[in-house]
């Protein structure tokens, strides 16, 4: 994602590095550009999950598929609602999905659902 932006700034500041080591002076600024060298490369090698990967992020549909299988969350039942209520927020949907099993997901929704 970063790669080209990394490596062409980071040639850059290595010329400028040369310059400056050959007036054999290290200024707090290469030490500044050392140092976002490292933050670049991290940032260019991280990688995140999505779900499902390379795709589109679930859907309130997909929650609550899995939702109305948990004890107690029956369509119409004010569990399910909030439940719905919940799922309106992308990042609770994406965060909902994470967990491997059902019994995992049902404990993190009622934790979003005491919010």
């Amino acid at each position: 994602m970063f790669t080209s932006f990394v490596e062409s700034s980071s040639s850059k500041r290595k010329k400028n590095k040369d310059v400056a080591n050959k007036c054999s002076t290290k200024s707090k600024t290469s030490s500044f550009e050392e140092k976002l060298d490292v933050v670049l490369d991290a940032l260019s090698t991280k990688s995140t999950q999505t779900f499902p990967p390379n795709g589109p992020s679930a859907t309130i549909a997909d929650c609550m598929n899995i939702v109305v299988t948990f004890p107690d969350f029956e369509e119409g039942s004010k569990k399910y609602s909030q439940a719905l209520r919940v799922f309106i927020k992308k990042q609770n949907r994406e965060a909902f999905m994470y967990p491997t099993t059902h019994e995992a997901k049902m404990e993190f929704l009622k934790l979003l659902m005491e919010e």
